[in-house]
């Protein structure tokens, strides 16, 4: 199932993060925009573990990755994600 209001965004850098939700505001996009600090916590958004536990079930409509991250960078995160079928 894929929420189509959601996108994940997976960014370390907070300037990063700001530059984009303002662009996709300036482009009238009005989908709810997660931000992960890292792979790591964008994988526990995926399996809603950690503080994403209790979120709704389904799949971002799109996931943006930050190549290089602390703990987990984002090149790691698309193999995670293509290795599960749930979550292809």
């Amino acid at each position: 199932m894929i929420n189509i209001n959601e996108i994940l965004l997976a960014e370390d850098d907070p300037k990063d993060v700001e530059l984009i939700l303002e662009a996709m505001a300036e482009n009238n996009l009005a989908n709810q925009v997660v931000v992960a600090n890292d792979g790591v916590e964008a994988m526990e958004y995926l399996h809603r573990e950690g503080k994403f536990a209790t979120r709704k079930a389904g799949n971002p409509a799109l996931i943006l990755l930050d190549i290089k991250m602390p703990r987990m960078g984002g090149i790691e995160v698309l193999g995670n994600i293509k290795g599960n079928a749930k979550l292809k």
